[in-house]
């Protein structure tokens, strides 16, 4: 598997998402915000609009927007702020923290005990942003998720499937991390961030010298000096306030689409990739909304993070 798919899948035991291995925007835009619809490519998130913006928001400006878009109009702020994510180390179940301290800043080493694992240092907190009225932007793209689509396919020119669209509705942001992604024959393989382990596979990570590694383990840190202080189109805060630095996504939340064959499209919540998915049907606690017309059924359906759902569905990030 690729380094993003075995970051996503090993820290998805944390429950807070979509786990991205490609956080920084790359210029490209401002920062992941709730609203974007876009698409995940090699372990970053590409957003194309945002359902919350007006068609003519200097954000669309490079791609536009669908022929039929329809501005999200919510109640009230969409936007709920909740408890940061600390600094500190964070791995899968499969990786045993070695080192005595916690810290960012300290020397800090992991072991692999299974062939796969992953391992997300965050030096500085994570702040959670999550969206309200969720069934509100279920309703939206059930709604116009087709158009969506073609609009990804024939004007961006993107290369996915309905499934692979993703309309955002939460995120973890922060200003900069180190990653690492254990993938390795031998069942065990060992990792230190600060300091080298003897005779084992190592990997070397410090905040002034980067990254040193051997086999085995996939890394990166960021964001990269040459993306530090790019713009993006359309960044500068209107009202002229300064900037948040917090452009990094490390976690990202929200909907994604399935048509099954038969039965029409689903809304779930997603954290696994729909080639992933089980045919065991719904899980306890899923609710049916019958769609407009035809003999399809459209279903909204909460999931947990090894999703249990259909084959033509929509989930949850």
């Amino acid at each position: 598997p690729m380094a993003s798919e075995i970051f996503r899948t090993g820290l998805a035991v944390l429950k807070l998402g979509h786990a991205v291995w490609d956080p920084h925007p790359n210029g490209l835009y401002k920062r992941v915000e709730i609203g974007h619809v876009g698409y995940f490519d090699d372990g970053a998130f590409t957003p194309l609009f945002n359902v919350l913006k007006e068609a003519k928001d200097s954000s669309h400006s490079r791609w536009g927007v669908p022929h039929d878009f329809e501005r999200l109009v919510l109640p009230g702020d969409p936007l709920r702020v909740k408890s940061p994510l600390p600094p500190g180390a964070y791995h899968s179940e499969s990786v045993q923290e070695l080192s005595a301290s916690a810290s960012a800043h300290a020397e800090l080493t992991f072991s692999c005990t299974k062939e796969k694992g992953a391992v997300l240092v965050l030096p500085d907190s994570a702040h959670r942003e999550d969206a309200f009225y969720p069934k509100m932007f279920k309703d939206h793209m059930l709604k116009h998720y087709r158009s969506w689509y073609e609009f990804a396919v024939h004007q961006c020119g993107c290369e996915i499937k309905v499934s692979d669209l993703v309309l955002v509705t939460g995120c973890h942001m922060t200003t900069k991390w180190a990653m690492a992604a254990f993938s390795n024959s031998d069942v065990r393989a060992s990792g230190s961030f600060g300091a080298g382990i003897p005779g084992g596979v190592s990997a070397k990570f410090s905040l002034s010298g980067g990254w040193s590694t051997s086999r085995f383990v996939h890394h990166h840190s960021g964001p990269q000096p040459s993306f530090l202080g790019t713009k993006a189109q359309g960044s500068s805060n209107p009202d002229g306030s300064e900037e948040d630095d917090r452009n990094q996504c490390v976690f990202l939340r929200g909907y994604r689409v399935m048509e099954r064959r038969f039965l029409g499209p689903k809304v779930i919540e997603a954290a696994a990739d729909p080639q992933n998915l089980g045919h065991e049907g719904p899980e306890q606690g899923d609710t049916a909304v019958p769609c407009e017309g035809g003999e399809t059924e459209d279903e909204i359906m909460p999931l947990s993070e090894i999703p249990k759902v259909s084959e033509f569905h929509c989930y949850r990030l």
